[in-house]
């Protein structure tokens, strides 16, 4: 026997295609094998919340009330968060075909949402050699069947070749050597006539659980002449070539008008999604428009304010300036007059001192007394002169300082804090 030519394998893979996509349309809420789930209900409760299995209304899942959120059962819970906003949605984590089954949510024993979870139907492509075992899981414990598609010269046919409930195992007679059961159904001695799609379906729903699409690709060799090889070769060659020819005049059509509804679907879809995006591009240039607008006024009103600020804070520095410079000139008056009084005290003492001497030397502990007065005075007028001085080189040192730095408040605050020592 020779593999199964690229126009069988290619027909094999067309079916399973279809099969999964006729399988992945089922509704409501639909996930994959082993992913997580969210049942949605969107409903107000102010007492408890509970769901539950459709067919066992006793038995919790999952529960809420005001104070908490609580798992019941291991891979259910519920979002307290959620739940005080109105969402009552199920999270199932880890999700099995034992998960797929119908779930009520009610609020206080009153039923408020009933939702169906589905699992999508699981599909393999299995490429084995002639000669192999083709195994099938048998994924749920429910009663099975198992379905063979394929196409032949006569046309594609379905039929279902072997049944299972439980450990019992029923197939047609020419199956019934070549499959066994254990946990899985094992398909002996695979021929390339075995090659196709073997559908695992649930009996009771009629929900396809695993879909396998199966090639079965060479033969054992067997010993035979040249001359034998070669016409055996040719004889296949020309039934490969009638099988292709009909098939594809058969098909021709098929393809053609399913290729034409796609393309209409697929042009319509691309239209819709071109006006949407047009739409949308209209919307964010209008909107860029009105933010370039906006921008630039802004713009406009910064540099007419910057131009405001700049000649408002020239003005504070030049009066600052200003009356730093009046300050400073009424310090150096203010210095002069005191050397001007310390000198007329110093003439003053002299004399007075002069005077004192000439008295006698009875009044010589009171002229001593007066002179360490005198001394004391002149000491302290001194210091004041110093601290005149310390002063003066401060202001000059703010002056400075506003000059380079352009901060009229801190010039402001200087001012206000050299007052004082000014006055002493």
């Amino acid at each position: 026997m020779q593999s199964c030519s690229s126009a069988h394998c290619v027909l094999i893979l067309l079916i399973f295609t279809f099969t999964a996509v006729y399988v992945s349309a089922v509704p409501p809420v639909k996930v994959k094998l082993n992913e997580t789930a969210t049942l949605p209900c969107s409903e107000r409760c102010s007492g408890l919340v509970r769901w539950t299995v459709f067919h066992k209304p006793r038995d919790a899942l999952a529960e809420c009330d005001q104070t908490s959120c609580r798992s019941v059962k291991e891979g259910y819970q519920m979002i307290y968060d959620q739940y005080l906003k109105g969402d009552l949605s199920l999270t199932i984590t880890d999700t099995d075909f034992s998960k797929r089954t119908s779930y009520t949510c009610d609020c206080d024993g009153k039923d408020l949402c009933d939702v169906a979870l589905k699992i999508e139907t699981v599909n393999t492509l299995v490429q084995i050699r002639a000669g192999e075992s083709l195994v099938l899981n048998l994924d749920i414990s429910d009663p099975l069947e198992v379905i063979y598609n394929s196409r032949g010269t006569s046309g594609t046919f379905s039929r279902q070749i072997c049944t299972v409930d439980g450990q019992s195992l029923e197939c047609k007679p020419e199956y019934k050597d070549r499959m066994s059961l254990t946990s899985d159904l094992e398909l002996r001695e695979m021929k390339p006539s075995d090659s196709g799609v073997y559908t695992i379906r649930d009996i009771k729903t009629k929900e396809d659980i695993h879909v396998y699409a199966v090639i079965v690709q060479g033969a054992p060799q067997v010993s035979v002449p040249g001359w034998a090889t070669a016409l055996i070769l040719l004889t296949v060659a020309v039934v490969i070539l009638v099988l292709v020819l009909v098939f594809f005049m058969r098909s021709h059509n098929q393809s053609i008008k399913s290729t034409n509804e796609q393309t209409g679907r697929i042009e319509k879809i691309l239209t819709d999604r071109l006006a949407s995006l047009e739409s949308t591009v209209e919307q964010n240039r209008v909107q860029i428009k009105s933010t370039e607008d906006t921008l630039k006024k802004r713009l406009d009103s910064l540099e007419k304010t910057g131009k405001q600020n700049s000649e408002q804070n020239s003005e504070q520095i030049n009066r600052i300036e200003k009356t730093l410079k009046e300050k400073h000139a009424s310090l150096e008056r203010t210095v002069e007059q005191n050397r001007v009084q310390i000198k007329s005290t110093e003439d003053t003492l002299k004399k007075r001192l002069d005077s004192l001497e000439q008295t006698g030397k009875q009044n010589s502990e009171q002229i001593n007394s007066i002179e360490q007065t005198l001394r004391d005075r002149l000491a302290s007028l001194e210091r004041t002169v110093v601290q005149i001085k310390s002063t003066e080189d401060t202001l000059k040192k703010r002056l400075d300082s506003l000059e380079m730095t352009g901060d009229p408040d801190q010039g402001e605050n200087s001012t206000t804090k050299e007052t004082p020592g000014s006055q002493n």
